[in-house]
């Protein structure tokens, strides 16, 4: 009996690949992944409040708060 093909096996293969072309494309950053999209969101919405961000991303507001001083510690945003 043939064994149907293990799709699992496919996308996390995929996911790998695509995580590694990610880090390289951050590395001179100093970012990562979330911070990375959380720029992404910045840049495309303007402005807006940690909590907001907290939602969207699913995350605790200290969490996200974390994040925004990492990002405004490398110059990326400005938090007031």
């Amino acid at each position: 009996m043939k064994r149907a093909p293990n799709r699992l096996h496919a996308l996390l293969h995929s996911a790998s690949i695509v995580e590694k072309r990610i880090e390289a494309l951050l590395k001179n950053t100093d970012t990562r992944h979330r911070q990375a999209l959380i720029l992404d969101i910045l840049e495309e919405f303007g402005p807006t409040a940690q909590k907001h961000l907290a939602a969207r991303f699913g995350v605790a507001p200290g969490s996200m708060s974390s994040m925004g001083t990492r990002l405004g510690a490398l110059g990326y945003v400005s938090q007031s």
